[in-house]
């Protein structure tokens, strides 16, 4: 039995704004992005709705391949955004759906050039250690939307309870995103990550192209992503963690020795739809103790 589906043709003119009637086969689902005839033309499209009846008097054509498939809701999203802005659904769905250009050569990149040799897995972790594990891995399991605070002094072990979070989160089929503080600690930290998950890492930074952007995110999918800014595409879904060394947020004081303690503030809403343990940490907390005892040096000579 033929299936048709409702599909929008990512085209500009307000004109052709509305839904278009396809044959489909029977695997494809709402959010694939398809590739039609259109007039005299082959365009994408975005299937909104499948199992729909067809037009009277018209003959359907079939759709020519699946290109991608979206998230329902992003397509969702989309929809919403041409409502709200007054903008046409193929202008807004073309935002979520870009084009797919073929893979290009990487430049070398400074940050992966020059990273650091990382460092063999530990026989065992300290107590400390296990309990943070115990209970991120635990919200993960549960699927719960948690954040976790673990403070310790520098060299207390934090890396290697992001490191083997990370790995629970590939384990189960998901992907991890490290969010580095600053530019100068990418190759320290993609060294250490790379000699525990291989080539299963993408670095992505604001030097790349888009192009390059979209080939390492793909690469990454089920990976891990390294990003040394505050901010990462966090629009594939199965990301099951979010790892952010080196900062300190405005939330209770943790116990010392690494152990993890749920922390609410600004960061307590990030991306609730994914489900993401989100990890904390304070590598800087030496730095922000010397410059306290700088300006109270000079607070004493004046």
């Amino acid at each position: 039995m033929t299936r048709y589906a409702s599909v929008y043709p990512l085209v500009t003119a307000r004109a052709l704004a509305r839904e278009f009637t396809y044959e489909v086969p029977d695997e494809v689902r709402p959010g694939a992005v398809v590739e039609v005839r259109f007039g005299n033309a082959k365009r994408r499209g975005v299937v909104t709705e499948v199992d729909v009846a067809p037009p009277d008097g018209i003959n359907t054509s079939p759709v020519e391949r699946v290109v991608e498939e979206l998230p329902r809701p992003l397509v969702e999203l989309a929809l919403w955004i041409a409502e709200y802005y007054g903008s046409t659904p193929g202008r807004a769905l073309a935002l979520v759906a870009p084009v797919q250009r073929k893979a290009r050569g990487e430049r070398p990149q400074p940050a992966e050039r020059d990273a650091l040799s990382g460092e063999a897995e530990p026989a065992e972790l300290s107590a400390s250690q296990r309990a943070a594990l115990q209970r991120i891995v635990g919200a993960l399991e549960a699927g719960e939307i948690a954040n976790f605070l673990l403070h310790g002094a520098t060299g207390s072990g934090k890396t290697e309870v992001y490191l083997q979070a990370c790995a629970a989160a590939l384990e189960r089929g998901r992907g991890a995103i490290v969010l580095v503080p600053e530019i100068a600690l990418t190759p320290q930290t993609l060294g250490r990550f790379r000699a525990r998950f291989g080539d299963r890492i993408a670095v992505l930074h604001s030097g790349l192209t888009e192009a390059e952007r979209r080939d390492r995110r793909r690469r990454a999918l089920g990976g891990v992503r390294i990003s040394p800014e505050a901010r990462c595409d966090l629009r594939r879904r199965g990301t099951g963690r979010v790892v952010q060394a080196g900062v300190r947020p405005p939330v209770r004081r943790a116990d010392r020795g690494g152990e993890a303690r749920g922390a609410r503030g600004r960061s307590g809403g990030v991306r609730q739809r994914d489900a993401a343990p989100r990890e904390l940490g304070e590598a800087r907390a030496a730095r922000a103790r010397g410059q306290a005892r700088r300006s109270a040096a000079a607070r004493t000579r004046r």
